[in-house]
């Protein structure tokens, strides 16, 4: 499992993942695994992925053979990409859409995972719903304890919004044993006209 937080104030958007990862009691740390890192950047738009650790590397090379069609330009153009992904994830990779609940709604694409760019910051589930955040979230099995930090934290004035989103990832990291570090943080400039929406 995975905590993946996201922040926006001031003018950033930010994003922030711890590094480990657990294949049944055994955990994974990132100082002996190569490639520990759950956040993928594409075009400027930070994407982090909580779940099955297939998610990273099937996102990546979904992105390296299908770029061009991936737009994450706000909540309707997340939501047009996550439509197109989920149809390449099950063409291409042999996603398996069930989950075991008879009366879901539609398939699954079994993937949840965090967007942070110029745009802002949201979250699309596995049914492909877009949520857009105005302050803060967080995703993954550390993200009770993820979202108490930020809370706490959000309002400060030094606080800035990679501060907030990384110390989230540093508290889950301390209490969710499914999530440790080191913390990875990256944040990205808001577009002055979404930041005035947002307002």
């Amino acid at each position: 499992m995975s905590v993946i937080t996201i922040a926006r104030k001031g003018g950033l958007s930010a994003m922030a993942a711890d590094t480990q990862s657990t294949t049944g009691s055994r955990k994974q740390v990132a100082g002996l695994k190569v490639g520990a890192s759950k956040i993928l950047c594409f075009e400027g738009t930070y994407l982090g992925f909580v779940g099955y650790s297939a998610h990273g590397i099937v996102f990546a090379d979904l992105i390296r053979k299908h770029g061009r069609k991936l737009d994450f330009a706000g909540r309707t153009r997340i939501f047009e990409t996550a439509q197109r992904v989920h149809e390449i994830l099950t063409d291409e990779y042999h996603l398996r859409t069930s989950e075991g609940d008879s009366e879901q709604p539609y398939d699954s694409s079994q993937l949840v995972f965090a967007v942070a760019n110029a745009h802002g910051i949201f979250v699309v589930d596995s049914y492909r719903e877009v949520f857009e955040y105005s302050e803060y979230w967080s995703i993954g099995s550390g993200s009770s304890y993820a979202l108490g930090a930020m809370r706490a934290l959000y309002h400060q004035g030094g606080a800035n919004a990679e501060f907030v989103a990384r110390e989230g990832a540093i508290t889950a990291s301390a209490f969710d044993i499914y999530c440790g570090e080191p913390v990875e943080s990256y944040a990205v400039e808001t577009a002055a006209r979404e930041e005035a929406a947002a307002v």
